[in-house]
């Protein structure tokens, strides 16, 4: 379940001249290297590096520990690492006095170092939260004041049945008692302007009123007025002949005529 390397252990897979070999664990709980242990895949001359597969749930480096897959010629193998944590050891491109993963080459192509830390993060998920502190009365809406000396009262049910099983009675509170004439003719409201007003006072007491005549009589110049109504004359004469008429009215002619220009 565990692997442990100490005081310069070695695990190789390494050749002079051909391709390096490959290097599998696959570990329950931990691989521990310490005091220049090594797991390694070399490969020496024009051979290429080897594969070395790591997956445990823990891996410690100690004391110049190295993981190599390096090539002189060739190419640099590969080596992947899977884990919930790694500590001590750390990918370089070439070995130093340190712990070091590596796979690199001289004259040919590095390889490639793949380390999946399977550790979950928790802060991988958080989001960052403001931290001004925000004031509740800016949160709350603000209404209009209380006016004083205002009330509004209902008396009695409003049609309202003392149990849902009642029938309603019908007592309305409110009534609307409004003439519903005026809102029907909007030009009923209609109000005429100072200036007509003004006119038809003065049409009214320059023109009189035309009254059919009913008689006519002689006034004390002799003159014929025409009257209406039972108007009494002034003075009566009986006249019996045209020289006694025009004795009493020697103007009746052109009175005559003037009334007819008149007319």
């Amino acid at each position: 379940r565990s692997l442990f390397l100490n005081d310069g252990s070695q695990i190789n897979a390494q050749t002079n001249f051909g391709n390096g070999g490959n290097l599998i664990f696959s570990l329950g709980e931990l691989l521990l290297l310490r005091n220049e242990s090594l797991l390694s895949a070399e490969a020496g001359g024009k051979g290429n590096g080897g594969n070395i597969t790591i997956s445990s749930p823990f891996i410690i480096g100690l004391g110049n520990s190295d993981i190599v897959a390096n090539a002189f010629q060739g190419n640099g193998g590969n080596i992947q690492i899977s884990t919930n944590g790694i500590f001590g050891l750390k990918y370089r491109p070439y070995r130093t006095d340190d712990n070091d993963i590596t796979a690199s080459s001289q004259f040919g192509l590095n390889g490639t170092v793949n380390i999946n830390n399977l550790t979950f993060t928790p802060t991988a998920g958080l989001i960052e939260l403001p931290t001004d502190v925000i004031d509740p009365s800016q949160r709350i809406v603000q209404g209009c004041r209380t006016y004083g000396n205002s009330r509004f009262i209902v008396t009695g049910r409003g049609g309202v049945a003392d149990n849902p099983s009642d029938r309603p009675s019908g007592n309305h509170p409110w009534t609307d008692i409004r003439d519903p004439s005026a809102f029907r003719n909007p030009n009923a409201l209609a109000i005429a302007s100072p200036s007509e007003n003004q006119s038809e006072k003065q049409a009214a007491m320059v023109t009189p009123p035309i009254v059919e005549a009913t008689g006519w009589q002689l006034n004390a110049k002799g003159e014929v007025e025409i009257y209406a109504g039972n108007k009494v004359a002034t003075r009566e004469t009986t006249v019996t002949d045209c020289a006694g008429f025009l004795a009493i009215a020697p103007n009746l002619f052109k009175v005559k005529e003037v009334v007819a220009n008149e007319f």
